[in-house]
């Protein structure tokens, strides 16, 4: 079945593009949207008890655990390119 979204186009207006791309049947942000919900909710509630929740020495406790994440995926991704490298 085509649907016809011209009438949509032509009488857009200032978020006319925005509600266009919700009308979308294939729409992607109709797939993604509870995800993506969830991910905003949760990163900002992350970051509100990181700014104003923890003391000093928990900041530091957490800026210690992401420089060994870190180091770890570095690690992992100079493994990954010297195996890749080898054949």
């Amino acid at each position: 079945m085509t649907v016809s979204y011209q009438y949509d186009v032509a009488s857009s207006t200032s978020g006319g593009f925005t509600r266009l791309l919700f009308k979308w049947r294939g729409s992607l942000y109709k797939l993604i949207y509870r995800e993506l919900f969830i991910f905003c909710v949760g990163y900002g509630a992350m970051s509100v008890i990181y700014r104003y929740v923890f003391n000093e020495e928990q900041k530091s406790h957490i800026h210690n655990v992401e420089g060994r994440l870190e180091a770890t995926a570095n690690s992992s991704r100079t493994m990954n390119t010297s195996s890749a490298m080898q054949d």
